[in-house]
């Protein structure tokens, strides 16, 4: 895994260890708030959690970190991606998750600039990648704000809430 410990404007983001995928599931398991942010069709348990943790343990390409408030130490979210060095330095992110109770403050964007700014000054990272499915309006919202531009669409990509969606794949030079 690429370790990440970061702590930057009250926010302190670094890898997620076993210890923390309890407190994590809330966010696989309650599909009505983080079903977007987690890509899920069904909720997850804890030991398919672990599996998914233990396969981005072993990857040398993968992150997976928490966000946590630094006065507090707690944990209010989570960036999960890889780092891509095919024909141009980039990144992929797959989840950026923020507790429902912190949306809204700034966790995210100041989140992503974190990643951003780490990626781009570690790895000479030129471009971001992301997928959002295109009825997650918020979502698409969320990276149109944080300078993220439409690449594509993908037709029939993922099943949610029962049907085939659509993804559209966005991106952000840095």
């Amino acid at each position: 895994m690429l370790s990440i410990n970061v702590d930057y404007d009250g926010i302190i983001l670094k890898d997620v260890k076993r210890r923390d995928l309890e407190g994590i599931l809330k966010w696989y398991k309650t599909l009505k708030d983080y079903q977007y942010a987690t890509g899920l069709n069904e909720p997850m348990n804890l030991e398919e959690l672990i599996e998914k943790y233990l396969e981005v343990v072993y990857s040398s390409s993968e992150f997976f970190v928490g966000i946590y408030l630094k006065d507090s130490r707690r944990m209010i979210g989570l960036v999960k991606g890889s780092l891509k060095k095919e024909d141009v330095n980039a990144i992929w992110i797959y989840s950026l998750i923020i507790d429902s109770d912190y949306r809204r403050d700034g966790y995210g964007t100041t989140s992503l600039k974190i990643v951003e700014y780490y990626f781009k000054d570690h790895f000479d990272i030129q471009k971001i990648y992301i997928s959002v499915i295109m009825e997650n309006m918020d979502g698409i919202h969320f990276w149109e704000k944080n300078g993220f531009i439409f690449l594509r669409k993908m037709s029939n990509h993922i099943t949610m809430n029962g049907k085939v969606q659509d993804i559209i794949l966005m991106t952000k030079d840095i």
